[in-house]
């Protein structure tokens, strides 16, 4: 990841957690109203949901071992480590000390210090770590410098037949520059420039990227449909930011939103996709 990355969450996580509305659940990505789910708060947790049904999937280690990248404040982790009957212990990756900060001082007001730790550093460069029985990553590949060293690293920590969880923004099959109108080109564009999403690759080729590093796909489900799209606060943003977009563009937070508008318009227009992608290590 680049230090670009790092400010972004320097200077965005608190305003993310205090307006995007997953303070309550340590989430800092979107609402996803799945199947069954009735609440706000079940609706960010959802994703957590889909990382824990992948552990009935395993024949985990003792203990089981997680690895959370792009841990955020914590919030995957200290779902599973409820939600799973497993003896449990967890490492969660984040760029931004801010968020190390935030989630250790959780973990220490949870008393889960024994079986959580937390690590500010790059997921292009792991710590040292024993096998890891499943690893994931929730809006965060998307912001990885490239696909390739991600899944070079992933790969080496995986114990054989460990399991890969990504659930983030892909572009549709088939979809490159050369059939894009200037429009959509602008929405990409935009979405990648304000997320920092410089690993927004295709369906295809993130599973060929991962392939190449002996991470077989397992599972792929395409969340697009539960996610809220056009909100109040969308057009909002359309209506009010989008227009100041020259003016309001040096500062983190605005460019956010300013992104995210695009990635709506990306995901209204059956340009992008939020999918769920499994992988398993190769024994």
């Amino acid at each position: 990841m680049s230090s670009s990355v790092q400010t972004f969450y320097e200077r965005n996580t608190p305003l993310f957690l205090r307006l995007g509305g997953g303070a309550s659940t340590g989430s800092l990505h979107r609402a996803v109203w799945g199947e069954s789910v009735s609440t706000r708060e079940e609706a960010f947790t959802y994703p957590y949901a889909l990382v824990a049904e992948q552990v009935e999937q395993l024949e985990p280690g003792d203990p089981l071992h997680v690895l959370d990248l792009g841990c955020g404040v914590g919030g995957g982790i200290f779902y599973l480590a409820d939600a799973l009957d497993e003896d449990f212990e967890a490492t969660g990756i984040s760029i931004s000390p801010t968020q190390i900060r935030r989630a250790r001082a959780t973990a220490r007001h949870r008393e889960k210090t024994d079986d959580c730790s937390f690590v500010a550093g790059d997921f292009h460069d792991l710590p040292e770590l024993p096998p890891v029985d499943l690893a994931f990553a929730i809006e965060a590949f998307v912001q990885a410098r490239a696909p390739a060293p991600f899944f070079e690293e992933v790969a080496h920590a995986l114990r054989p037949g460990g399991r890969l969880v990504i659930i983030d923004d892909v572009l549709r099959d088939g979809i490159d520059s050369a059939n894009l109108d200037s429009q959509e080109q602008g929405w990409i564009e935009t979405f990648r420039a304000g997320w920092e999403a410089r690993s927004l690759r295709t369906r295809q080729q993130v599973v060929d990227r991962a392939g190449a590093h002996d991470l077989q796909l397992r599972d792929d489900r395409d969340l697009t449909p539960h996610l809220e799209l056009g909100r109040p606060r969308d057009h909002f943003i359309a209506w009010c930011l989008v227009p100041l977009q020259s003016v309001l563009w040096r500062w983190a937070y605005p460019r956010s939103l300013i992104g995210g508008h695009a990635l709506q318009q990306g995901l209204q227009h059956g340009l992008i996709q939020y999918r769920q992608l499994v992988f398993e290590k190769r024994v």
